[in-house]
């Protein structure tokens, strides 16, 4: 993640494929959450699937990009964590 300029918002944020799967890491090692993770591409997509998925089983997280939203899924399986999903 890159530190944002002084005037900058949290939307100025860059987040990292890495990142989101750390992120997800964290909240599994931490007992948490124990439920599923869908990870989708931005925020409009985010909003779509929150009306599809039981939000007491899975949890929708925004990649902000593409790649965010497909390379965690690459990563996750290596730390073994299991029930996430990228979706583009």
């Amino acid at each position: 993640m890159t530190e944002p300029t002084s005037s900058s918002s949290l939307q100025d944020y860059t987040f990292s494929p890495n990142y989101i799967a750390t992120q997800i890491r964290m909240l599994r090692t931490d007992k948490q959450y124990s439920g599923s993770f869908l990870i989708a591409e931005g925020d409009t997509d985010a909003r779509v699937w929150k009306r599809f998925v039981d939000s007491t089983k899975c949890r929708v997280e925004i990649a902000h990009n593409k790649d965010n939203a497909i390379k965690p899924t690459f990563r996750t399986p290596n730390w073994h964590i299991h029930g996430v999903r990228g979706q583009k």
